[in-house]
C-alpha cells in the first residue's frame, strides 16, 4: 500500500486490521488516539481474518464474543483438514 494514498477514513477497515495483526502495544494505544473505540471494535468484528492469536486477544479485550466475530465463523465455515 503506498503510504501516500492512505486516507486514515477510507482505508479504516485495513488500518485497524494491520495494526492488531502486526502492531506493537505502542501502535495499539496510538490508533486509539486516532479512531473511536467503538469504530475499532465494529472494524474488528468484520475482519475476514485474524491469525488465532490476534482474533482471541480481541475477544478477550473488547469483551467480542468470538461467534461475533466474521473471522472465527468463516474458521468454522472452512476448518483446516488436517487439524
Amino acid at each position: 500500500m503506498d503510504l501516500n494514498t492512505l486516507d486514515p477514513l477510507e482505508h479504516q477497515q485495513y488500518i485497524i486490521e494491520r495494526v492488531f495483526e502486526r502492531g506493537t502495544w505502542n501502535d495499539l494505544k496510538k490508533l486509539a488516539d486516532i479512531y473511536k473505540i467503538g469504530d475499532i471494535k465494529n472494524a474488528l468484528k468484520k475482519a475476514r481474518w485474524l491469525d488465532e492469536k490476534t482474533m482471541y486477544f480481541v475477544s478477550a479485550y473488547f469483551n467480542i464474543p468470538l461467534q461475533e466475530m466474521r473471522c472465527y465463523t468463516q474458521r468454522q465455515l472452512s476448518p483446516v483438514p488436517w487439524m
